[in-house]
């Protein structure tokens, strides 16, 4: 374990994460696949692509291929 959550956890994560922190600070309850965090999540997923392209991050790549 490493702190409440088990390493194979952090190993083996999903592609995408999303936590409310306020209600959840721990983030043990990924909230990706509920359907009223779809809009949040494509805006979310936008702006890191943009984010990446600005950068010139190598990572970008990776939404071709994923």
């Amino acid at each position: 374990m490493f702190g409440i959550k088990s390493i194979d956890s952090y190993t083996y994560r999903p592609r995408f994460q999303l936590y409310n922190l306020k209600k959840d600070p721990r983030e043990t309850n990924n909230l990706v696949g509920l359907p009223q965090h779809r809009e949040t999540l494509q805006l979310l997923q936008q702006k890191l692509r943009k984010f990446q392209v600005e950068t010139s991050d190598p990572w970008a790549v990776k939404w071709q291929h994923e």
